[in-house]
Formats: structure tokens, C-alpha cells, sequence
């Protein structure tokens, strides 16, 4: 039973198979100066195998739990590189695992050079279990994933609006390194002409206009309508509040959109669909669906990370598909079908 504080089983086992294997190898190493009847490779096998065993729970308690919850845009890059890792480490020692039995089976451990050779392959997956640790090490205390889960729920959260949205200044806040956000504001019409380009549909198709001081409305028509910002971009973690409730149709959020109409995407269907996949030389490829119902104001979030691809719906992961890493590209808001769709905020953080 897992208590209410620990927000999944990952926390509880990921260190066994860490210290088995750190344990094993020692071991390994003292079997050169240890009395055969003490300790031999018979026990040092058993010992690897047990801890590949161990390591392959633990690399599958980690993708349930890199599922369950949800992380700072900052952390994401850190996430993909933990769980890349974690499948070298894994599958590592699968294989030096597997080798290890055959020797035995073929009595090739009864000699002192394959002894030795059999060493010294295993420091590269000590060096990959290193690396995972590493990485899992900084979500944790980098970036407080998986913890503070009491403290979650006694939170109140406080919908705040800034007085800069008052005035008819831009809401358009465009960093040095080129991240941006777009809170709307009195002025989002501009902001909406100035920072986007449009590949399909135009403007004034969308019928945008102001909802008092914060809302974009966007009218959806039967031809699809997409813009897409003035930059490229490579990893990035796009963040949009949006309420699809009037929406009979789709809404895509688009990244790492090519000159020949190739790109990545997360859309959501009125019905529910969550779809995640690539447009590739005009064929649809799908990473994941799913199905979901909501209502109100969302809060997507949609990450394009090398070869990791996350979408989240009001910070829970709904969508985590794997695919090759995209060449850097534009990305941008699509919608089809008939309607409203009302946007707060877009957010475009390079990861």
C-alpha cells in the first residue's frame, strides 16, 4: 500500500538496485583477493542478475511515474535524459547479465583472463548507473519532483491579474535567449498581427477579438487556420491556457513546423481525443491517443524534447509518445471546425 504522501512506488525501490549493482561490482572486484570458498563468480553472478532484475522494476516504476506527474519546463530536458539513461543502464545490464550466464553455462568463467575481461565490461554500466542517478538526483532536489505532495494539498491557488494588463501595452514578453509568453491584453490584436505568421487561413478568418482586459477570442471555420511564430526552435515545452468548451472541431498546438509542411503535434477534438503525432511529407504519423473530458479554462502543456514527446491537460501527462528528434522549426496554434476557442496566455520555453 503506498501512503498518501509518496505520490508513486518509484521512490520506494529505485535505490535497491542501485546499491545491489554498486554492491555487486565491488564484490566482483574482491573475488580476485578473496578465498574461492569464500566468495566466487557463482555469487557474483547471482548478485548481477538479481540487481538486473531489480533495475528493469525500477526502469518501469520510472516511466509510470515520469507519467503521473508534472514538471517545470526547466526539469523536462533533465526528465528525457534521466529516462535515456535509466534505458542504456537497463538494457546494459540485460546483456552483460545474459553473457555472464552463458560463460557459466560454457564453464568460461574458470578462467582467470575472461574473469578479468568480464571486470572491466561492467565499469561502463556503473558509469551509466552514475548517470541515471545523476539525473533522477536533480528532478528531486533540483526541481522537487515527486515531492511535497502534503504540501499540494493544502495549497490554495489564487488567480491573479497584473495591472499591466489594465494599460494597452503589449503582453508580448520576449526574452534575450528568445522564450517567450503572451499574456493577452487590451492590445492582443496587435500582439496577434505583429508576432505571428500565418500558413493557412489568415487573420481576419479568426474573427479575433477582445474579451474585457484578458481573453483572445478566436472564431474556428471549416478550413483549417494556422499561425505559427516568426522564430525556429529546437527542444522547446509550449504552455497555453485555453477554453475549448464553444469549440465543435479541433485545436492543434504545433511544433517544430518545416518548410514543407512537417510537424509535430498535440490536438484536441470537442468529443475529447487527445491525439499526439507527426505530419511527414503530407502522411499523418500517431505517437499516442487518448481520451478525456473536460470543461473551463485548460492549462495544456505540450513538450517536443529530442526524441521524447509529453502532453499534459492541467499538469497531468495524458499523451507520451517516441519518435526521431525533429530538425528545428516554428511553432504555432491550428484550428478546424466551427465556434469559439478563448486564449489567456501562450507560453514558449526552450528547453
Amino acid at each position: 500500500m503506498i501512503p498518501d504522501w509518496l505520490p508513486n512506488i518509484h521512490p520506494l525501490i529505485v535505490h535497491f538496485p542501485i546499491a545491489l549493482l554498486v554492491f555487486a561490482v565491488i564484490m566482483n572486484g574482491l573475488t580476485f583477493i578473496l578465498p574461492k570458498n569464500w566468495w566466487d563468480e557463482n555469487k557474483n553472478t547471482l548478485l548481477y542478475c538479481f540487481g538486473t532484475f531489480c533495475t528493469i522494476g525500477a526502469f518501469y516504476t520510472g516511466n509510470a511515474a515520469a507519467d503521473s506527474i508534472f514538471l517545470a519546463a526547466e526539469a523536462q530536458t533533465i526528465l528525457s535524459n534521466h529516462a535515456d539513461w535509466a534505458k542504456i543502464t537497463t538494457s546494459y545490464f540485460i546483456v552483460y547479465s545474459s553473457i555472464r550466464i552463458l560463460l557459466h553455462y560454457f564453464r568460461g568463467l574458470e578462467k582467470k583472463l575472461l574473469q578479468l575481461l568480464m571486470f572491466f565490461l561492467v565499469l561502463p554500466g556503473i558509469y551509466t548507473l552514475h548517470k541515471t542517478g545523476e539525473n533522477g538526483t536533480k528532478m528531486v532536489y533540483g526541481y522537487g519532483a515527486g515531492t511535497g505532495k502534503l504540501l499540494e494539498k493544502g495549497q490554495v491557488i489564487l488567480e491573479t491579474t497584473q495591472s499591466s494588463q489594465d494599460s494597452l501595452a503589449s503582453g508580448f514578453n520576449l526574452s534575450e535567449n528568445n522564450d517567450w509568453k503572451w499574456t493577452i491584453t487590451k492590445n492582443g490584436l496587435d500582439d496577434l498581427r505583429s508576432n505571428f505568421h500565418w500558413i493557412h487561413g489568415d487573420l481576419l478568418d479568426l474573427k479575433p477579438t477582445i474579451i474585457g482586459k484578458d481573453i483572445l477570442s478566436l472564431s474556428a471555420n471549416i478550413e483549417k487556420n494556422e499561425f505559427l511564430s516568426h522564430q525556429t526552435y529546437q527542444n522547446v515545452q509550449l504552455d497555453v491556457n485555453v477554453n475549448l468548451d464553444s469549440l465543435v472541431g479541433e485545436f492543434k498546438i504545433i511544433h517544430h513546423y518545416l518548410a514543407n509542411e512537417s510537424y509535430d503535434f498535440v490536438s484536441i477534438s470537442a468529443e475529447g481525443n487527445v491525439t499526439q503525432g507527426r505530419i511527414k511529407d503530407g502522411e499523418s504519423i500517431i505517437f499516442e491517443k487518448s481520451q478525456h473530458s473536460f470543461d473551463g479554462f485548460l492549462f495544456i502543456s505540450v513538450v517536443g524534447d529530442g526524441t521524447h514527446f509529453r502532453g499534459y491537460l492541467n499538469k497531468k501527462m495524458i499523451v507520451h509518445g517516441h519518435g526521431d528528434a525533429p530538425n528545428r522549426g516554428y511553432v504555432g496554434i491550428g484550428l478546424t471546425g466551427q465556434g469559439n476557442v478563448f486564449i489567456k496566455s501562450i507560453t514558449l520555453t526552450q528547453l
